[in-house]
């Protein structure tokens, strides 16, 4: 079984596991979180509205 903080230490494994280098990774990472953040910020700023 893999380790998550293994294969985010060891560049092999975060290659074979997801496909991307680690800049490649990081970039992606930063750019989901910016993202994730302002739809958690948005949620709760309007109600839903049922049909």
């Amino acid at each position: 079984m893999l380790d998550i903080n293994r294969v985010l230490k060891e560049d092999r494994l975060l290659r074979a596991l997801t496909g991307l280098n680690r800049k490649a990774f990081n970039e992606l990472l930063e750019a989901f979180s910016v993202q994730l953040d302002l739809e958690a910020i948005a949620s709760t700023q309007k109600p839903r509205l049922r049909a």
